[in-house]
Parts: C-alpha cells; structure tokens; sequence
C-alpha cells in the first residue's frame, strides 16, 4: 500500500523499490505463477512505465499477462488489464 501511495505522489524510485522488495517476497513465498506475483509484476511495471522505461515495464506486463492467463483464462478482467496496461506502453 505505501508503494502505491508513493507512487501517487510522484516518489516513483522510492515506489519501484518498494514494489520490487514486494515481487521478491511474493516469489518466495508463493512461487511464479501465482497470482500475487502477477499483481505485483503489473504494479512494478505501472511505476516503471511511469519513470519512463517502457520497455521494462512491458517485459513485468507481460509476465503478469502469462500468470493470469495461467490462473484466470482469458476472459478474466485480470488479464483484461494486463492487456490494457501493455498496450499503453
């Protein structure tokens, strides 16, 4: 939550740490394919789109695409808004 707060505020280096130290925990604790890792990979691309590195981002969308994909289907809104986000980058 301090993440996206920070992030709000413009503080996005700050944010994109914090956001990273989150996708790591996730991994560890859950594993790849579940889908707060997907969540977290779409927050960390959102604020690195935000600073400007599409091409990082797109890559964390992407993954987050395949999780939900995985999870989900492809009906599922999750990956409705993997697809959006990655089309805006």
């Amino acid at each position: 939550n301090l993440a996206d707060v920070l992030r709000h505020l413009g503080q996005y280096e700050r944010a994109a740490q914090l956001f990273k130290f989150v996708l790591e925990s996730n991994l560890r604790n859950y594993g790849k394919n579940h889908p707060e890792v997907a969540k977290s990979q779409s927050n960390l691309g959102l604020v690195l789109r935000d600073l400007g590195q599409s091409l990082l981002a797109a890559q964390y969308f992407e993954l987050a695409l395949k999780n939900n994909l995985r999870n989900f289907g492809e009906k599922h809104s999750n990956v409705a808004v993997c697809q959006s986000n990655l089309g805006l980058v």
